[in-house]
């Protein structure tokens, strides 16, 4: 409740914070954008309704998510995603209701997550699809499908070229329908919400880069004082001076609160201590993505982009078991000693 309480309220600062002019966004309460780009770009707001052409990566994010136009890549969430776009090559989305329409074109593979899941459109490469109900109608997948969710439901004339990898405990509606090369269930490790999950991952992400790009609008002295060359020497420097601010600095308060003459000086501990936490992360995406985006796709620097780049790619790490939460405890302690190298830097 408390994350989709401070999604509304970025929602309804959104137009107040977002710089318009800046090509690489397009955010405002309601959104419309029919232009053309020639890199990557980023639209948010409460109703998006896209129908931009973006040769580069399209990130669409909001309430009620509609997307058309031509994209090389499309990444699309929030509550309502519906698609009827060309893809020319890869397409993540998520959301409570996904829906991809008769009209869409998805060049390579489509990565799919929702309470509800439709797709009425040729896939040219593989589908993975992770929801509560599955719907599939009059359509063919050139690879393999691998579906998890707890109903499947087949509309006329369901072709899989490839391999159907399917949960062993999911309802089928309309099998006589469906055609495959092959088969293979696999059994659940346990129950799971898919509703609840991807609507807490959902709102984590869209959260976090929000509160980013915001950082980045509001302070950019910030992001433009970070050193954003990744080496092993300087990466190991900024961990253990996380390491010591994330334990040092609670034994300050603690002094401070003690001594009468010190209250003020642990309150404004505490303050500052709590900033830092809140945006260590968000810092050490900028990094992680100013050096993909620069460096992987050899493209001009970008702030904004590097943030969503950085977060969505932290994020997706995180998902992975024991690894993830490893990863994230490092990036958190990285971010930390990116805060601590600023503050002594302030002050020399």
């Amino acid at each position: 409740m408390k994350k989709k309480v401070l999604l509304l309220i970025m929602m309804m600062v959104l137009p107040f914070t977002f710089v318009k002019a800046n090509e690489y966004l397009t955010a405002d309460q309601n959104v419309s954008d029919n232009n053309s780009y020639n890199h990557s770009h980023f639209e948010a707001g409460s109703n998006v309704s896209s129908k931009s052409n973006v040769n580069g990566l399209s990130f669409v994010a909001g309430g009620v998510v509609d997307v058309e136009g031509t994209k090389e890549y499309g990444v699309f969430a929030g509550e309502t995603v519906r698609i009827n776009s060309i893809i020319e090559r890869d397409l993540f989305a998520a959301g409570n209701s996904v829906s991809i329409s008769k009209d869409a074109s998805i060049g390579r593979d489509a990565y799919l997550a929702g309470s509800n899941i439709t797709i009425d459109s040729n896939i040219e490469g593989n589908l993975f699809a992770a929801g509560t109900v599955v719907n599939l109608n009059n359509i063919t997948i050139s690879g393999d499908a691998n579906i998890a969710t707890g109903t499947l439901n087949i509309g006329e004339n369901v072709n899989i070229n490839g391999k159907l990898k399917i949960n062993e405990n999911v309802i089928i509606q309309g099998e006589n329908n469906l055609r495959y090369g092959s088969k293979e269930t696999y059994k659940e490790q346990g129950e799971i919400n898919f509703t609840v999950t991807i609507s807490d991952i959902i709102l984590g992400v869209l959260t976090t880069i929000f509160t980013g790009i915001m950082l980045a609008l509001i302070f950019p002295k910030l992001f433009r004082k970070i050193n954003y060359d990744l080496e092993a020497k300087d990466i190991g420097k900024k961990l253990l001076h996380g390491l010591v601010t994330l334990l040092v600095i609670p034994m300050l308060i603690i002094i401070s609160m003690i001594l009468v003459v010190g209250m003020s000086v642990g309150v404004l501990l505490i303050m500052a201590y709590v900033i830092a936490l809140m945006i260590s992360s968000i810092l050490s995406a900028a990094v992680i993505g100013h050096n993909i985006y620069t460096k992987a796709f050899k493209q001009k620097e970008n702030i904004y982009i590097s943030i969503i780049i950085g977060i969505l790619t932290i994020k997706i790490v995180e998902l992975l078991p024991v690894v993830g939460g490893i990863v994230a405890f490092l990036v958190f302690l990285y971010g930390l000693g990116i805060v601590c190298d600023l503050f002594l830097e302030r002050n020399k």
